[in-house]
């Protein structure tokens, strides 16, 4: 005997406001919107990215007794649970789409879970299943405290984000001046990267990270992790020109250490132009350890020179711990 659940029905009051939610901020994928004329109403179907288990009918309230349950169909409990295979990825874009989670994020023996309330008030679990015993050092559950200090918060980009991310640094000659890539010309050279951001994503447990403000949201600038093997990643960091002096690179790449020490990279190593002595300054607050002196190593596009330079080689010492 064999059975399979397929569908849920989830109460709400308008089709269209219910796609605009589950669909552009939550990431489902519409699978059927078909009008049924003869019932005055759509079979509107909804389904996470990736899934192959149940799939939610928004159901439209078609009378007082069913629109009185809008958003309390389990009479309070968590109504459905969402299993991700990347914990910190969707945490830190539902937080940037303005998701309201009600319960932070805790490590149960189950895995990593969070609750957050949808458009309607239903609540929802966040879940990262804990991997099994035998799973690659890239499968570990990340805690997304670790994405967290007290003035930052750290997150994916999104696709929406585009626009703020040219105007606030990539675009600015002056904070690309020392950076491994081109200055960005367009709005198409952001979009490329945000591309290649979400590749990464998808590739390794952690990618590119906005540096975000925990008091407004704001962007501040970026870091992250470049993973070239499961255990050895490089890392760097930007700046937007008014978040410059306040401490919050060092504060950045603190976090990212811990976030590395959580995804087992057993390497973790920037390059840094050996005249950019800021830089040189908070690699070496944060405890990396220059190795030496890469000569005529890499090319940097912003400088106007066309000859490689020389970079310092940091890297931070083996055996860290989480703190």
């Amino acid at each position: 005997m064999r059975q399979s659940l397929e569908l849920v029905s989830l109460v709400v009051r308008d089709y269209d406001e219910a796609l605009k939610f589950y669909v552009d901020v939550l990431g489902f994928k519409l699978v059927e919107d078909t009008h049924v004329p003869e019932q005055g109403k759509r079979w509107v179907v909804v389904a996470p990215p990736g899934s192959s288990g149940a799939r939610i009918v928004l159901a439209r309230a078609s009378n007082p007794d069913q629109a009185a349950h809008i958003g309390n169909q389990t009479g309070g409990r968590v109504f459905l649970f969402l299993h991700t295979d990347n914990f910190p990825r969707d945490y830190g874009q539902y937080l940037a789409k303005g998701i309201e989670f009600v319960r932070p994020p805790r490590e149960e023996p189950f895995g990593t879970v969070a609750v957050f309330r949808d458009l309607y008030g239903n609540l929802w679990d966040l879940v990262q299943p804990m991997p099994s015993t035998s799973a690659a050092p890239s499968e570990h559950v990340l805690d997304a405290a670790l994405y967290q200090t007290a003035r930052l918060v750290l997150r994916p980009p999104l696709r929406d984000d585009a626009a703020v991310l040219f105007e606030r640094y990539a675009s600015d000659p002056e904070v690309t001046r020392f950076l491994g890539w081109p200055m960005h010309a367009s709005l198409n050279d952001t979009e490329a990267f945000l591309s290649f951001s979400q590749a990464e994503w998808t590739k390794w447990p952690v990618g590119p990270l906005l540096i975000t403000s925990k008091e407004n949201g704001d962007v501040l600038g970026a870091t992250g992790l470049a993973f070239e093997t499961s255990y050895r990643a490089s890392t760097g960091f930007v700046l937007a020109r008014d978040a410059w002096g306040s401490g919050f690179a060092s504060e950045a790449l603190a976090a990212v250490l811990n976030i590395a020490a959580g995804a087992n990279v057993r390497r973790l190593y920037a390059l840094c132009h050996v005249q950019h002595g800021k830089s040189v300054a908070v690699l070496e607050r944060c405890g990396f350890i220059r190795e030496g002196t890469f000569h005529k190593h890499t090319v940097f596009p912003n400088l106007g020179l066309l000859e490689p330079q020389d970079v310092y080689c940091y890297a931070h010492p083996r055996g860290w711990t989480v703190s």
